[in-house]
């Protein structure tokens, strides 16, 4: 995968900024905040084009009494959680944070497939009820990859996570 550094040195040379010199017009400041609104723009022509090009898939295991759980620190949008530990496979629904404050976290034993909700809230995912014994490998989560770092892209040593031949794009969006 390419690095942002080898955006920002062709949008130099588009904008005929004097590169490599100590007295460049456009900072690599503002050049990678223009890499990441152009990465944006071609992450999202991507998944018009391919809507499951950006889809990974996580399992992780239940922890007795844990109800958080974070994954993985790239997720943009859940896509399915199941329990794949039962027969068969349990979808796990999503349920709004209004909803989890009424939910009974004990009501069940969630070592039994009883896992019926879940709520995702930044790189978290809060199962419910909670898990009563320790289950490996027991949760299968599906979710769209965000390729973009939180806060943009800061450093040109930063992987862009686009196809080589999206980068193009990406350099005139």
């Amino acid at each position: 995968m390419p690095t942002a550094a080898s955006i920002v040195t062709p949008l130099r040379a588009l904008l005929r900024d004097n590169s490599g010199q100590t007295n460049n017009q456009w900072t690599d400041s503002i050049l990678l905040g223009y890499v990441t609104d152009g990465v944006q723009e071609a992450r999202r022509e991507l998944s018009l084009a391919d809507a499951d090009y950006f889809l990974t898939l996580v399992t992780f295991s239940l922890t007795s009494g844990q109800e958080s759980y974070a994954p993985a620190s790239d997720i943009r949008k859940i896509v399915k959680i199941q329990r794949v530990d039962v027969s068969p496979p349990q979808v796990v629904q999503p349920i709004s944070f209004e909803d989890s404050l009424r939910f009974d976290r004990f009501s069940a034993d969630g070592s039994n497939g009883a896992n019926t909700a879940y709520i995702f809230s930044g790189t978290d995912i809060r199962i419910f009820p909670l898990p009563t014994s320790n289950i490996s490998n027991a949760i299968r989560v599906l979710y769209e990859q965000e390729i973009v770092p939180s806060g943009g892209y800061t450093t040109t040593s930063t992987t862009i996570n686009l196809p080589d031949d999206w980068i193009r794009f990406a350099i005139y969006a």
